[in-house]
């Protein structure tokens, strides 16, 4: 069984132990599904919780079942409580120490993306929504977290991503 997960995962041109970028790991969600992998991107806080963001928009749409989502990862934490607390401690001193920059880390953990989605009306009369991982095609749970940077911030490539955070139908 473990030689089959190897061979698939070396077929669709996966590397074992590589990190991907945000963009890397959405266009490559289904082989990447129910996998242990490292992501890397700009983990941040935000309305509907903690997401790992693509430092800009992502060269392919992310398509998933008909829908298009941002190019944008749900981070579930996992594991142990005092490692993820300490996870979240680093981010939080970075980002103080840094204030106006991108916290860049390298989260790892169980990758979930689903290739079908049930569609579902919050409020009747609303056009139905996937039900998805909140408004995203994926997410991660991860277990570490890793090379955490600052990096200077692209304002204009942020509202770029996040002008689309709700999925809309494609066709």
């Amino acid at each position: 069984m473990m030689t089959c997960s190897l061979f698939v995962l070396l077929s669709s041109g996966i590397a074992l132990g590589q990190t991907f970028s945000v963009c890397e790991a959405l266009s490559k969600s289904s082989a990447l599904n129910g996998k242990n992998v490292s992501i890397e991107g700009v983990w941040r806080k935000g309305d509907v919780g903690q997401q790992l963001w693509s430092p800009a928009p992502c060269t392919d749409p992310t398509v998933r079942d008909g829908w298009q989502f941002a190019d944008v990862i749900k981070v579930e934490a996992g594991g142990e409580n005092e490692r993820v607390t300490e996870f979240y401690r680093r981010l939080r001193a970075l980002a103080k120490a840094h204030p106006g920059t991108n916290i860049v880390a390298t989260l790892t953990g169980r990758f979930e993306a689903p290739d079908h989605f049930e569609t579902v009306s919050a409020v009747p009369g609303a056009p139905p929504r996937p039900r998805a991982f909140g408004p995203f095609a994926a997410r991660i749970i991860f277990e570490s977290a890793d090379s955490f940077k600052s990096v200077p911030s692209d304002p204009k490539a942020e509202l770029e991503v996040r002008g689309r955070v709700e999925p809309r139908r494609v066709k």
